[in-house]
């Protein structure tokens, strides 16, 4: 099994440091302040950068607060949906190379709640904070990058599956806030609230550009995405589902290294990789017919890494998102950078192949077709 890039360090910035106060409080609450004794010196650093983050986003409330609420949200932005691991980072640089296109950047994700007002400032001064590139896969980390949303919602302290990078070993995963289904109209409207304001920073702080959106939690919430984005285009990248699990378990684990609180057992996380698979593809099943006819495009990761170019061009030709010509040099200059590049080589127990093949072979096929010949979700 392949080594990745290097292990957080205990300086280094993690997920948790972009909270208010209100927003640290309240995930620590609701997990029972249940907390590793070696890890308590991050609760007493992050505690205070969540001081800081208050008084920002206070500031920022104050001073651009009627301009955000103001923003009109892009009528017709592109989500790129898939699984964990299945290549949805390397889409999102992809179509980020675009300079008609905006993502949420890892700085608005780290600090949602003000990086309007301070990212010109304190991004420079943050660096050094940074890892050099993510443990899980040795892709380069920068706070000018593409990033998933989802991780800002988290910051932002909204119930989030994400929450188990921090508390690994909790029995509730929030699933109700991954596919929004379960939730009672009030807290789904807030939910909502929460999630087109941090939008509407992002569309503020990029005017005129169509926002590019990825998580691989909003393949269950497709319904939630058409409701505020009638027009919105979507992109749906698939790969071998051993491969996924590999990567999806090894991804997990060492979120739950760098990013936990808690020391993480081995033995939850397996189950818990397995079950978002199935529950997300099933909740993508029930939603994906109503996405209008050529609105859904389906890529393979396997063809996007063989030929980049030819499959963006795909994408912008199916959802008719023009202007393919101008990113055309910008794709192939990073096709050329990234040739050199391997992905991890992970491989299974004969029990998780089974498990794979047992729970995840059908969806893999109707989806992707991996196994045997299925049907497409595709327009």
């Amino acid at each position: 099994m392949a080594e990745t890039g290097q292990r957080r360090r205990f300086f280094q910035l993690r997920v948790w440091h972009g909270m208010t106060v209100r927003a640290w409080l309240t995930m620590l609450l609701r997990n029972g302040f249940r907390i590793a004794p070696r890890r308590w010196y991050l609760v007493l650093l992050i505690t205070a950068a969540s001081v800081v983050n208050s008084t920002l986003a206070l500031v920022q409330r104050l001073a651009l607060g009627r301009r955000i609420d103001r923003t009109e949200l892009p009528p017709d932005p592109l989500f790129i949906l898939g699984h964990w691991r299945s290549g949805t980072t390397l889409l999102h640089e992809l179509l980020g190379l675009d300079a008609r296109h905006a993502c949420p950047s890892t700085y608005a994700c780290l600090a949602p709640s003000h990086f309007l007002i301070s990212q010109r400032l304190l991004a420079p001064w943050l660096r050094w904070l940074l890892p050099a590139r993510r443990s899980q896969d040795d892709v380069v980390v920068g706070f000018e990058q593409a990033q998933e949303d989802e991780w800002a919602l988290c910051a932002l302290g909204l119930p989030s599956l994400y929450q188990t990078a921090a508390f690994p070993n909790r029995d509730a995963h929030d699933w109700q806030y991954a596919d929004l289904e379960g939730l009672v109209p009030a807290v789904r409207r807030r939910w909502i609230s929460a999630w087109t304001r941090l939008l509407r920073c992002v569309a503020l702080g990029a005017p005129g550009k169509r926002l590019v959106i990825k998580s691989p939690l909003h393949l269950a919430r497709i319904e939630a995405a058409l409701e505020v984005f009638p027009d919105a285009r979507f992109v749906h990248i698939v790969r071998e589902p051993q491969a996924v699990f590999a990567s999806t378990l090894r991804l997990w684990q060492r979120l739950a290294e760098d990013e936990g609180l808690q020391a993480p057992q081995a033995d939850r996380l397996r189950p818990f990789v397995l079950e978002n698979y199935v529950r997300a593809y099933e909740s993508f099943e029930r939603q994906c017919s109503r996405i209008p006819p050529g609105r859904l495009c389906q890529v393979r990761y396997e063809d996007l890494v063989a030929d980049p170019v030819g499959q963006v061009r795909r994408i912008y030709e199916h959802l008719d998102l023009g202007g393919f010509d101008a990113v055309r040099p910008m794709l192939e200059m990073r096709a050329l950078q990234a040739a050199g590049f391997r992905t991890n080589r992970l491989s299974l127990s004969p029990e998780e192949a089974r498990l794979v093949k047992l729970r995840w072979g059908p969806l893999a096929a109707k989806f992707g077709g991996y196994g045997r010949e299925g049907e497409l979700c595709a327009a």
